[in-house]
This record gives structure tokens, C-alpha cells and sequence, in this order.
């Protein structure tokens, strides 16, 4: 008989064939051959962006689980294959052709990821944003599937107000389970939680979560990050597609991908449960597809976009560039399609907003306004997320009509006679440009600067570092000497604006690093930027293809940092396998669960141990006390302590509880970041030996 867990496995084995299928026929629409290679990792990418893109749909109507995404995300390969077929009438399975370069550089990249990126970090728990996606994965693994939480249990069980009260403060203490009504992003207070004073969210939007829990459901809870792995592999795929789009030589392709291969700050990210390696593929298909010589194959650049604005709500900060890119396409297409493109992509944008504010009101209107208000330079703004909704909706309709402008006002006399002066002086536009750009990252580093000239705790020093090391002061060397004619056809002038808006992002957007590696990963989606940049610029420069082959010397460096992420595991509380026994521990019927009164031990128990269905208390002062109370409710008490040595319950109590088993784990973290030097990475991380204790009262002993 099939089991529901075997039956997932292969609805999710059959939808990948089947992706890989369509994007193989879809690939040999505009390409005169097809390798089995590049129909895999645009099938494999193309799976999982429908998947995440169905699932906050489920997730707006509050109708999510695993099955049924996984499902319908099947179903829609299958219409998209049909599609594909009808289109192509399958001519594309004739255009299969074997690429030895493409199979050497896909094998290394497999070899090179699993050896820096196949172990990865552990369970983290409330707190920190991949304890919160980890802990909101592990409620999805267990079917609890509403957008809104709550701990029913304590209203039936806590029957004294101080009870319920000292329950509630332990819960506001939950740093990233977010009350309901709660308006402010990070604190709760007393007038917040719904009906009950206990209902809530988890920080940040359910889709990556939903993806994390997909994995863990098929491969076990402790494997849910491995899809970190399937993910690094295929950006480092996408940017070899990008710099072939370029015509980059091979050793330049080598160097590039080596960077972004071994950049610590991409390693650790592939190691963790955070957001940022699936939103480099994101904007790796972006640029691969907005740079693409083939101008049919740019009007399907609306796509990553859809997926960014349900996936990650920084999409804020670049989505002007996204729609700068759009009207620069609409003019060299010249067609009405490219119109539609863009219309698709900012309705795409507009109808995320509305599901992100639907699903994370708070942190969405939170990060919306931030900007704004320090563009203005003011505290905060009055706006609620309702009259947000009704500005960025109006602007993004005032963007589609000045979409449907730019190709008339292009195609006019006056308009063509502008963009031909355009292209006439484009080396001065370049360059005038270029300095301003310049000119504004200097003295906003400058502003913000309170360290040495090269600080890594400046976003502007960080994203070079973390993109070759010399890689931007080489780029605004090459820029500098450029003639007009290097930066030539439309690719690289995308390529160009998106480095330059990039350069504004790092010092007004995003100017501090607070520390190495947590809020460096901001900078991970667009390091591919710089570095393919870089390789580009230099492609255009007679025999100067090879200074991109400098940059390849700090990997020296990078390997060094690698190396220490691999022996010592960052930004793990508890490890993964400890985590399972704990979650499947068998317990006693009509048994509750008392955990320590320490906060680290509630935000890595309280909430996971809540969602495999245990009723979770944390500890009062009077345990004795607490013990009798609960046994009105319970049978069985439980009671769990986490330290660094021996511990015996009976130094606590006069009941008469059982000890159970003990756990030995490895807490390792970085947690005061002390070992900062010139280029701002940890040398080491914080370790320490920890046990989980449980013990077993029952009105039977």
C-alpha cells in the first residue's frame, strides 16, 4: 500500500521529469540545440518557482498544505507541457544535442557545492529569521496549515489570570511569532493577540517556508535545508548560461563561477535555512533573461519577478530597476508583446504587494515605509496598510500607463530622433553617468563611515569583498578608461544599469553590515551582479580578459573562511537529529510538557514541540505547585531542562518525577562575532556542549 509520504514523493519526482520536459521543448523554441543539462535546471528552477507562486495563492485563501500544493503545482506542469507541446509540436527533441563543455563545468559545479555546501547548519529556533522559517516549516511537516496560531490549550488548562498571564508574557518573549494586531515589527504588548491574546504569526512570508517544509516532509525534518544544495547548484548553472549568453572565454567562465562558488558569504547562505540562495536564482533567471540576445526570450523576464513579489518583500528595492529594464526593452523590441511583458510583471508585483500585506501585514507595511521614511528623513510615517495598498497600487498603475507610452513615444519622430542622439553619445552618457554614481557612493560611504577607509562593515567595502575582493575598484577602473563603443548592444547595457543601480543600493538601501555572516546576506542575490559584470567589462578590452583571472587569487582567502564553516557549524542551537527524537518522542497520553524557565530554552522548544501536537507550559516559579495545578488537566507531566552539565530534577522539587533520557548536542554559533579582522568574516565559532534532560511525573508512580 502507498503510504501518503511515498505517494508526495512521487507526485514531486513525476512534476520534475515532466518540468524538465516542458523546458526542454520551451528551450528549443529559440535555441538551435538543447542539452539534457540546461532542460534540467530550468526545469528544476521552473518547478519550484510555480510551487512557490501556487503555494501563496493556498496561502491567501488559508487553504495551504503540502499535498495539495505539491498537487496542483503538478497539474500546472501539466498544462505548461501541453502548452509547450501544442507550440512546439515537440520538433525541439530533434535539436538534443550532446555539450562536453557544459557537462565538465555541471560536474564540477555538483562536485565543488557538495564538498563546500552538502553539510549544513543545524535547528536554530525563534529569534532569528531561519529559526522562524525552520520552526514555520515544521509546523507545515505536521499539518497545522493556518496562517494564524494560537495555544487553545492554555485557556482550558490555565484557569488562574496570574497563570494565564505569566503564560502570555512567555509567549510575547517568542521573538518572531507575532501577535495579532501587533504594530510594531520585532515588540509585543498587553493589547495585542486576537480574541484570545494568544493568536499569531510567524515572522516573513510562508512560501520559502512551504518550500523547506516540502523537503522535509519527502527526506526527513532534519533534511529540509537540502534543498539549499539543489539550489546553489542551479545559480551557479544560470550564471554559466549568462556569461555564455556574453561569449566569455573559458577561463574567464572558470574564474567567474570559481568566485561565486567559494564567496563564504554564498556558502554560508547555502548552509542555512534563510531566504537569499533561492532568491539569487531568482535574480540570476532575471538577468539571465533580460540579457538575452534573443529578444523573444525577454519577454518571459516577468516571471522571476511574479515569483520575487510572493516570495521575499525586498522586492521594494529593486523593483524600480525591474521596471527601468522593462521600458529599456520595450524600446529595442519594438513590439507590442514587450508591452504585455511589462504590464504582466508590474500586475505580477501589484498582486503580490496585496498577498504579502494579506499574510504579513506588519513586517510588509514595516519595510515598505522604512525607506520612505529615511529617504525624507523622518522617525515614521502615519500611513496604515490600507492606504499603503492604495499607494503602490496607484503607482504601479501609473506605471502601466506609462508603459503603454514608452513604445508610441518611441516610435515617434521626436522620440526616434532622441534615442538615435541617445546611441550617438552613449560613451559620454556612460561616463557622466558613471561618475555620478561615483560621486554619490563616495560621500554617502563617507556619511555613514565609522571605521577605517575599508571598512567590511560597509555594505559598499562587503559586496566587493564578497565578489572577488578588488572586483568593484576594477569595474570603475574599466568604466573610467571605457570608448563608447565597449559597452555595446542591448545585454550589456542591461547588464551596466543593473551594476550602477547596485551601486546605489549598497550605500543608501543597505549601507552596514551590522556583522558577518546573518545580515551580510543581504548582499547575496546581487553579488552574481558584480562579478558577471566584471567579467563582461573586461571581455571588451583588447588582451584585458584576463584581469577577471586576478579576482581568482581570493579564493585563497574564501577557502580559508570555507573551511572553518565546514568543521564548526554556524548558527545551530540544537542539532537536527536531536530535534527528531525529541519531535517523535512517544509520550503518555493526556500528557502536557513543562519547559524551563529560560528564554532559550522556550523560543528552540516551545513552538515545535507545540506543533507535533505536545501541550507546552514553561516553567513557573513554584514547580511543585505548577505539577498539581496541571494534574487537574493531565495525566502525565513532562518536564524538560536544558544545561551545560549534570542535572538532577530532584534539586528542584519534591515530586516524585522520573528521569527519562538525556541528550548531549553541539551549540554552535557566532554569537558576539569577535574575531572581525580586515575582511569582516568569523575565524571561528562559538561552541559548547549541551544536554536535554527529560523527566516523567504521573499520578500512576
Amino acid at each position: 500500500m502507498i503510504t501518503a509520504d511515498v505517494l508526495l514523493i512521487l507526485i514531486f519526482t513525476v512534476s520534475i521529469l515532466l518540468s524538465i520536459l516542458a523546458a526542454l521543448l520551451l528551450i528549443g523554441n529559440y535555441r538551435a540545440e538543447v542539452t539534457i543539462v540546461r532542460a534540467t535546471i530550468f526545469g528544476i528552477v521552473g518547478y519550484f518557482m510555480a510551487y512557490i507562486v501556487i503555494s501563496a495563492f493556498f496561502f491567501a485563501f488559508d487553504y495551504f498544505s503540502i499535498f495539495k500544493c505539491t498537487a496542483a503545482t503538478l497539474a500546472a506542469v501539466l498544462i505548461l507541457l501541453v502548452a509547450a507541446g501544442i507550440q512546439t509540436k515537440f520538433k525541439s527533441f530533434k535539436k538534443i544535442k550532446f555539450d562536453k563543455k557544459e557537462l565538465i563545468f555541471f560536474a564540477i559545479v555538483i562536485v565543488f557545492v557538495l564538498l563546500l555546501s552538502g553539510k549544513k547548519f543545524g535547528y536554530y529556533g525563534m529569534g532569528q529569521d531561519q529559526g522562524v522559517y525552520q520552526v514555520k516549516a515544521i509546523e507545515l511537516i505536521y499539518g497545522n496549515n493556518s496562517n494564524v496560531y494560537n495555544f487553545d490549550y492554555a485557556l482550558k488548562a490555565l484557569s488562574d489570570p496570574k497563570d494565564y498571564e505569566y503564560f502570555r508574557d512567555k509567549v510575547m518573549e517568542l521573538q518572531g511569532y507575532y501577535l495579532v494586531g501587533q504594530t510594531d515589527p520585532f515588540y509585543a504588548d498587553d493589547t495585542m493577540g486576537g480574541e484570545t491574546g494568544l493568536e499569531g504569526i510567524y515572522h516573513g512570508l510562508p512560501t520559502w517556508p512551504a518550500v523547506l517544509a516540502l523537503f522535509g516532509k519527502m527526506f526527513g525534518m532534519g533534511h529540509m535545508q537540502d534543498c539549499q544544495t539543489v539550489f546553489f547548484i542551479c545559480f551557479l548553472m544560470l550564471a554559466f548560461y549568462i556569461l555564455e549568453n556574453f561569449r566569455v572565454k573559458v577561463l574567464c567562465e572558470a574564474a567567474t563561477l570559481t568566485i561565486l562558488g567559494t564567496t563564504p558569504l554564498m556558502v554560508w547562505i547555502s548552509k542555512s535555512a534563510l531566504t537569499e540562495m533561492f532568491l539569487a536564482v531568482i535574480v540570476a533567471s532575471f538577468v539571465y533573461l533580460v540579457c538575452n540576445e534573443n529578444r523573444d526570450v525577454r519577454l518571459y523576464m516577468w516571471i522571476p519577478v511574479a515569483v520575487f513579489s510572493v516570495y521575499h518583500v525586498s522586492i521594494y528595492t529593486v523593483m524600480p530597476l525591474f521596471v527601468v529594464c522593462c521600458w529599456m526593452n520595450i524600446i529595442s523590441d519594438k513590439r507590442k508583446r514587450a508591452v504585455v511583458s511589462t504590464i504582466l510583471m508590474i500586475v505580477s508585483f501589484m498582486i503580490g504587494f496585496i498577498i504579502s500585506v494579506r499574510l504579513e501585514m506588519l513586517y510588509t507595511t514595516y519595510n515598505y515605509l522604512n525607506p520612505i521614511c529615511k529617504l525624507l528623513g523622518i522617525e515614521q510615517i502615519n500611513i496604515n496598510a490600507k492606504e499603503l495598498t492604495i499607494i503602490v497600487c496607484a503607482t504601479a498603475l501609473t506605471c502601466i500607463i506609462l508603459s503603454l507610452l514608452v513604445l508610441p513615444i518611441a516610435n515617434a519622430k521626436a522620440g526616434s530622433k532622441l534615442i538615435e542622439k541617445i546611441k550617438e553619445n552613449k560613451g559620454i552618457i556612460i561616463k557622466v553617468l558613471s561618475f555620478a554614481v561615483t560621486a554619490f557612493a563616495i560621500l554617502a560611504y563617507a556619511k555613514n563611515n565609522r571605521g577605517p577607509i575599508l571598512n567590511p562593515n560597509m555594505n559598499l567595502v562587503a559586496m566587493s569583498f564578497a565578489s572577488g575582493i578588488i572586483s568593484i575598484p576594477l569595474i570603475f577602473v574599466g568604466i573610467v578608461c571605457i570608448r563608447k563603443d565597449r559597452i555595446k548592444g542591448f545585454p550589456s547595457i542591461i547588464l551596466y544599469m543593473l551594476f550602477m543601480y547596485m551601486m546605489v543600493w549598497t550605500v543608501f538601501l543597505r549601507p552596514n553590515v551590522t556583522y558577518f555572516y546573518y545580515y551580510g546576506r543581504y548582499d547575496v542575490p546581487y553579488v552574481l551582479l558584480m562579478v558577471i559584470f566584471l567579467a563582461v567589462l573586461y571581455r571588451e578590452f583588447e588582451k584585458t580578459d584576463w584581469i577577471p583571472v586576478l579576482c581568482l587569487s581570493s579564493i585563497i582567502i574564501y577557502l580559508n573562511y570555507d573551511f572553518v564553516m565546514n568543521k564548526t557549524p554556524d548558527d545551530t542551537k540544537i542539532e537536527w537529529d536531536v530535534v527528531e527524537k525529541e519531535l517523535k518522542a512517544n509520550r503518555l497520553p493526556n500528557s502536557a510538557v513543562i519547559l524551563e524557565e529560560e528564554r532559550e530554552t522556550l523560543i528552540e522548544w516551545m513552538l515545535i514541540l507545540k506543533a507535533s501536537g505536545v501541550e507546552v507550559f514553561p516553567q513557573e516559579s513554584d514547580l511543585d505547585a505548577q505539577t498539581e495545578k496541571l494534574l487537574n488537566h493531565y495525566d502525565n507531566i513532562y518536564y524538560l531542562y536544558e544545561d551545560e552539565g549534570e542535572f538532577d530534577l530532584a534539586d528542584y522539587t519534591t515530586e516524585d518525577y522520573e528521569p527519562l533520557y538525556t541528550y548531549s548536542f553541539v551549540h554552535s554559533e557566532d554569537l558576539t562575532n569577535e574575531t572581525q579582522n580586515w575582511i569582516g568574516y568569523p575565524e571561528y565559532f562559538y561552541n559548547a556542549n549541551n544536554y536535554t534532560y527529560m523527566y516523567l511525573y504521573s499520578e500512576n508512580n
